[in-house]
């Protein structure tokens, strides 16, 4: 078995499809666009579905996923990554986007419904977003590229996102708690926000600790 590490963002539900356009801004646009139903209407989001979905999810699905290649500013983790495994392609990659450069594909869950982790106590009111790695390399890439964390942490920060965390399996990073950046480790990855607030109570580590 390899490494599968993740992003764990977690967002207010109001902010859902906002922070799927943002994403969208972020990443290689899909060829064709992904319909979202509504009773009365549709919307589009230009990321390509993954799993059961071909290319037409329900608004209210508990559960869905996109994969995507997402445009990270380089560093040396992420240079050393891509002249690896796209080395006669890198200078095309490195003029394609000033955004910065494709790194993917990256699998994108969103958790709609927090029935979808059985007893866990999510709080109903917030979305989590799962972004996957498609190996251990990118995996190990996730877990040291400075310009990916930034990146996860920038959209935290413009849709007002509730917490953050680097999913390495075993144990996890917190890196963003209510507003404000954090480097907490955590036993359980999918510990949600509550939980990791009474964690820190009961182990006396405030949110100002870095």
């Amino acid at each position: 078995m390899g490494l599968d590490y993740s992003y764990l963002l977690y967002f207010k539900r109001e902010a859902l499809w906002d922070v799927l356009q943002g994403i969208t801004g972020i990443s290689r646009p899909s060829p064709l666009p992904t319909l979202v139903t509504y009773p009365d209407h549709f919307r589009t989001i230009h990321l390509e579905t993954w799993g059961r979905n071909e290319r037409i999810i329900y608004h209210d699905d508990p559960q869905f996923g996109f994969t995507a290649s997402i445009y990270f500013p380089p560093d040396d983790d992420i240079l050393t990554y891509l002249k690896h495994f796209s080395h006669e392609k890198f200078n095309l990659l490195a003029a394609e986007s000033p955004l910065g450069l494709p790194v993917g594909c990256i699998y994108i869950t969103v958790y709609n419904d927090p029935a979808v982790f059985d007893d866990r106590a999510l709080d109903p009111n917030l979305v989590l977003f799962e972004f996957g790695t498609s190996g251990s390399t990118m995996s190990i890439l996730f877990s040291e590229s400075v310009s990916i964390r930034k990146r996860f942490e920038d959209l935290l920060v413009q849709y007002e996102g509730v917490c953050g965390v680097l999913n390495l399996e075993d144990y996890a990073h917190v890196i963003w708690l209510n507003g404000r950046p954090l480097d907490l480790r955590i036993p359980d990855p999918f510990m949600p926000p509550g939980e990791i607030e009474k964690f820190m109570r009961e182990h006396e580590i405030s949110e100002g600790e870095e």
